[in-house]
């Protein structure tokens, strides 16, 4: 059968109630015993004597395959639902792809010390956004920032229990070819789940978002759980490439979604730029790498992200636009004296003083507050920069250490 259902969503924001309250709601769901709710009634838990096995509930977007049976919930998943209308053919990438279109990215902690990571590289900004870089200054931060050798599956294959290694903690980016059907597969797995140590680095789920794209939800698949509805075992369709970690993480063989599939994709398959990721399991979606750019992908629970669960795709790199003439480019650079002198005279109200005398000092702090910029590494600037560093440094010491403030006079 096939259920259409539209919902207007509103919230009553007044009274707020506090996170207490919440508290007694979800306890009152969860445990089956009496609690308070929001408008403070008490009354007995709304799962058990809502959902029964006469009225199945259903919940939407679980991260895990089900739920006990004894509670009487039945979970439906993103790749379950449909898009009201089909999207025309042009749109939709083809099924089927090669190595080259293949992008497997395993988020687990299982990075360089345990640490949030996609493929055991916990990832790193670099230095300068990319997308504002020519190609010689590109080319400086690939060679001194970015993770090397990420087809070796034994690169970054340490034990994160015991282990950090450099080389793993690094700006991560994975390129796709421009214009072509690309299959993207994130999983949350690993060589082991073992409930007797400490390290299980897939057993969680994560939400996962793609800037740039409305990706197409086509497969979700699980690992295997107990009868209580514990984890138990990894699904096996994806090997890890590494033995402790996953490092280079493929379709295991005559495992790949794309077997035996041809033509385009569903044309009703959900569109999303967010989905979770079961714990054990996997997503299969799909792009079409028409959007040319350097595009952030990252779990979006916020302290994994800042961790590094998180890479860059750098789409069709040869069709990227190049950077416009004069444009700033953040992060560190450096001004010779005579760049300096060329932006002192393009600053309005300020002037070089060719007989050498004092107004420079006048000229050079006008120009650091007019602009807000580093003043680079030129020989009077670095002098001028440390001189004031060392006036504010005394200060802040004479501040700290004055005896008539720490007599609490």
């Amino acid at each position: 059968d096939v259920h259409i259902v539209e919902a207007i969503l509103h919230y009553d924001t007044t009274p707020e109630p506090d996170s207490t309250e919440y508290e007694n709601v979800f306890n009152a769901y969860s445990t089956g015993s009496e609690s308070c709710t929001i408008d403070n009634s008490c009354e007995t838990d709304y799962v058990n004597t809502t959902c029964t096995s006469d009225n199945i509930c259903l919940a939407l977007n679980c991260p895990f395959k089900n739920y006990p049976s004894t509670f009487n919930i039945d979970c439906i998943h993103v790749n379950q639902l449909e898009l009201l209308f089909p999207l025309d053919e042009s749109e939709l990438p083809d099924a089927q792809v090669g190595e080259e279109e293949t992008v497997i990215l395993n988020f687990a902690f299982g990075g360089s010390g345990s640490s949030a990571s996609i493929n055991a590289r916990t990832h790193v900004l670099p230095s300068s956004p990319l997308a504002g870089l020519n190609s010689s200054l590109l080319t400086a931060i690939e060679e001194t920032e970015f993770c090397k050798y990420l087809d070796i599956d034994s690169q970054c294959d340490d034990n994160p229990d015991l282990v950090v290694n450099p080389g793993c903690v690094c700006t991560h980016v994975q390129k796709i070819p421009y214009n072509r059907s690309i299959q993207m597969v994130f999983s949350a797995i690993g060589p082991d789940l073992d409930p007797n140590t400490a390290r299980n680095v897939f057993a969680a789920s994560h939400p996962i978002h793609l800037h740039g794209h409305q990706f197409h939800v086509v497969d979700i698949q699980f690992g295997e759980y107990s009868e209580d509805g514990m984890l138990t075992k990894g699904n096996d369709a994806i090997a890890c490439g590494g033995t402790n970690v996953c490092t280079n993480p493929s379709w295991a063989p005559g495992k790949d979604y794309s077997i035996g599939r041809s033509g385009k994709i569903n044309s009703t398959a959900p569109r999303k730029d967010t989905i979770f990721i079961p714990a054990g399991g996997y997503v299969v979606v799909y792009i079409q790498s028409d959007n040319p750019g350097y595009w952030y992908l990252h779990c979006h629970i916020e302290v994994h992200q800042l961790q590094g669960m998180a890479i860059i795709i750098n789409e069709a790199e040869d069709e990227q636009l190049p950077v416009p003439s004069g444009t700033d480019i953040c992060g560190n650079f450096t001004w010779s004296l005579d760049e300096f002198y060329e932006a002192l005279a393009a600053t309005p109200g300020t002037t070089r003083n060719e007989s050498g005398g004092g107004d420079d000092d006048d000229d050079i702090d006008r120009l650091a507050l007019g602009l807000g910029v580093g003043l680079g590494s030129g020989l009077l600037v670095s002098l001028i920069a440390n001189v004031i560093l060392f006036i504010l440094f005394l200060c802040c010491c004479c501040i700290k250490y004055d005896p008539n403030k720490s007599s609490g006079a």
